[in-house]
């Protein structure tokens, strides 16, 4: 698949406990690399190339803006600019990936995660009343 045909499209790979990582699509560097915009744990809002981004795996997904693609670059050009801070649970890679190309800042994997736990958190309230 030729990466940079999809410019300021979202990526996507797995990583751990099946959890997603995601980035956008920036395009070539002057070596013919794909670079990848990203927010990552330790460094926060970065470049990378699909290498770097993909790590071990070797498979990945990609989506489509739901935003017109000069807002997509604009908002890429805003993040390179603010550098915000990682968050896991505010401001993680999803959050960021979705910001830029949707305009909303939202994990489902943080979404997920939240529901389970008060799901759980319920259960067991409700078990110990009876």
């Amino acid at each position: 698949m030729n990466l940079d045909l999809h410019k300021g499209w979202e990526i996507s790979r797995t990583k751990e406990f099946g959890f997603r990582h995601t980035g956008v699509i920036l395009g070539k560097d002057s070596f013919g690399n794909i670079l990848i915009l990203h927010n990552h744990q330790n460094k926060n809002v970065e470049i990378v190339t699909l290498n770097e981004f993909l790590g071990k795996e070797k498979f990945y997904q990609i989506r489509e803006p739901r935003l017109p693609i000069r807002e997509v670059f604009q908002r890429i050009y805003h993040a390179l600019n603010e550098r915000r801070q990682y968050n896991l649970t505010s401001f993680n890679c999803q959050h960021f990936s979705s910001s830029i190309v949707d305009g909303i800042e939202t994990s489902s994997e943080i979404r997920g995660v939240l529901t389970i736990t008060v799901i759980a958190g319920l259960t067991y309230f409700f078990t110990k009343l009876k």
